[in-house]
């Protein structure tokens, strides 16, 4: 049976290093959609053709540098997350959430956040953040049996 991507659902997301926090940062997150998705995932990989057939099938290996894993959690990211509560600039103010809408090649447009939203996250809180939503965005062994 298929399972249908649910780009309505949303998380809380709280990062690691703030698990024992009376008031730690909440961040919501959520599943981007399959077009997105499959442009994210090919804007940051190389494809290498290995050998031309096995069991008629191109023998191919996906991989990419450590700057395109970076900015493939950046982009999970910018599409990904849908807000946050208790996100506290220096002075302990509210940091303002702001989305705008974005034209991804082959895509459309999308709701991202905004390069100046990003700019206040740490980059391991980038990095932690996106690899949650790639998470909630791949569907796992048992979940494609059911």
């Amino acid at each position: 049976m298929a399972t249908p991507t649910n780009t309505s659902y949303l998380e809380d997301f709280i990062l690691p290093t703030e698990a024992s926090s009376s008031s730690p940062t909440i961040f919501k997150i959520g599943v981007l959609d399959t077009l997105l998705r499959v442009y994210i995932d090919d804007a940051h990989s190389k494809v290498e053709r290995l050998a031309d057939m096995l069991d008629g099938a191109p023998i191919i290996r996906q991989h990419m540098t450590d700057a395109e894993l970076h900015h493939k959690y950046l982009d999970m990211v910018r599409f990904g997350l849908r807000g946050w509560t208790n996100f506290k600039d220096s002075n302990g103010e509210d940091v303002q959430f702001e989305t705008a809408m974005a034209d991804v090649p082959r895509v459309g447009k999308r709701l991202a956040v905004t390069d100046a939203c990003i700019s206040k996250l740490d980059i391991l809180d980038v990095m932690m953040i996106g690899l949650r939503i790639r998470d909630l965005n791949t569907v796992s062994r048992e979940q494609r049996k059911n």
